[in-house]
């Protein structure tokens, strides 16, 4: 429908088999309910394929929780005291940011209980952190990696805690 460009999400669980993908000819909010009260989980893969419009007060699980390693086309996707995390088994990091656009986060949680990575950054993407957390609780996982990072990041107010791996990788 032309008229409207929200979406809310009524409290609960929703178990997805593929990622939720937004129209990208459109600006759309994806706005849950409450902080905590939505949770998306995709067992399967991703959980989300980053877009370009805001997404508040979400909860996402996947392998990964956000996936923007081939997203067509620039995008600048806002999230807002949204929670980010590896689903069980996950093989891949809680987030892949790979393609041209920017991820703009505030009050966001990203964690990882696998070995993998927590947030993995590479060519052109861009990360604005503001008051996030980055949480891995494997002992060997680094937290957060630029690899052939030719972006911008930018961490303003961020935790980076982990039980001992890199906090942050930067290479190639």
């Amino acid at each position: 429908n032309e008229r409207y460009n929200a979406v809310l999400i009524m409290p609960g669980y929703y178990q997805i088999s593929e990622p939720l993908r937004v129209p990208t000819n459109r600006w759309i909010t994806l706005h849950g309910f409450a902080q905590g009260a939505v949770e998306v989980e995709n067992t399967n893969g991703a959980a989300l394929v980053a877009f370009d419009g805001p997404v508040e007060d979400l909860d996402f699980r996947g392998d990964p929780a956000l996936d923007g390693s081939a997203v067509p086309g620039w995008y600048q996707m806002d999230a807002s005291r949204c929670s980010f995390k590896s689903s069980e088994g996950a093989t891949q990091p809680c987030v892949v940011l790979g393609s041209e656009g920017e991820l703009n986060a505030s009050d966001c949680r990203f964690g990882d209980d696998s070995s993998n990575e927590v947030m993995q950054l590479s060519g052109p993407a861009s990360l604005w952190a503001r008051h996030c957390r980055f949480t891995a609780w494997d002992s060997s996982s680094d937290i957060v990696v630029l690899n052939g990072f030719t972006g911008s990041c930018n961490l303003e107010s961020c935790w980076i805690t982990g039980e001992s791996g890199r906090s942050l990788t930067v290479s190639g």
